[in-house]
């Protein structure tokens, strides 16, 4: 016949089934056998501003150098001739002259208007740097320590828990040991 090596696990048997009770629980003192550290793999993604310059275009017009005239002639004519028509007697003269430099004019300005239109706006006349910056994040992979699995023996039973500190082989740690009747 086998003997009980620990004389508390018997009493404690005996004990549960005497009483009835369903479940005790009791606190035994525990040795320690080992204690490892357990590392948990972490992935932090770490921000950064990641910076350079660009060559924004600057639009604009220029004037046309190359106009022809003709839109000062054209309008000259123009307006003398009206002016002429709507000149009453010695008026007559000075409507033509009035009216011949003001088509002048507005002969000029319809040519400008219509050399921009056909290509002279919106040319890229220059360029200007600028700052662009924009979020980048780097992974970081990392091993914390999230713990200790701590091995012990109590009461001839081994078992393993997972505590928040370290401990050496010998140490005591107290064990919470739930018997059932059944």
């Amino acid at each position: 016949m086998n003997k009980i090596k620990y004389p508390l696990i018997g009493a404690l048997i005996v004990g549960c089934i005497s009483t009835g009770v369903n479940a005790e629980t009791y606190t035994v003192s525990g040795e320690v056998i080992k204690s490892t550290p357990k590392y948990t793999t972490i992935t932090d993604w770490i921000p950064r501003n990641v910076c350079n310059v660009v060559q924004i275009p600057i639009y604009g017009s220029q004037p046309d150098h190359n106009s022809s005239g003709m839109g000062a002639i054209v309008g000259g004519l123009a307006g003398g001739i009206l002016g002429n028509t709507i000149g009453k007697g010695s008026g007559k003269t000075a409507a033509t002259i009035g009216g011949a430099i003001l088509g002048g004019v507005i002969g000029n300005n319809v040519e400008s208007n219509t050399n921009r239109g056909s290509g002279t706006s919106g040319r890229i006349v220059g360029y200007r740097e600028e700052q662009r910056c924009r979020v980048r994040h780097d992974r970081k992979v990392s091993e914390r320590l999230t713990g200790y699995t701590v091995t012990y023996e109590a009461l001839g039973f081994k078992g393993t828990v997972i505590k928040p500190i370290s401990y050496r082989a010998g140490d005591k740690i107290n064990v919470r040991v739930t018997f059932n009747a059944r």
